[in-house]
């Protein structure tokens, strides 16, 4: 996936971020209290303005009442069956994001 196809990719995700939190009646303050991001986070997301950290994103989807896979919907890196760098990278990023997650899921 290129620098801009990753650009592209992450104002979706902003995108339906923000039109969840529409959705749901919340302003970014109500979203803010709700998940523990600051209200400023909110709106440089929604704006495409920062890429938002893994642990962030989760925040945001379990105050939304979103599943994360919703974000991601269609959003597919693609790649050359060659390419067995990329393909271990992009494993080692998922196992990293796993581990996170689980984490996170643990202190629930």
């Amino acid at each position: 996936m290129t620098d801009q196809e990753m650009d592209e990719a992450m104002k979706l995700v902003a995108k339906r971020l923000k039109q969840a939190r529409l959705d749901a009646g919340l302003t970014q303050l109500e979203l803010s209290f709700q998940s523990g991001v600051s209200q400023g986070m909110i709106t440089y997301i929604e704006q495409g303005e920062r890429n938002p950290a893994f642990k962030t994103i989760l925040k945001l989807c379990d105050a939304l009442h979103i599943r994360f896979s919703d974000l991601l919907e269609g959003i597919e890196p693609e790649t050359n069956e060659g390419d067995t760098a990329h393909i271990s990278r992009v494993k080692k990023e998922m196992g990293a994001h796993l581990k996170e997650l689980e984490r996170i899921v643990s202190k629930l």
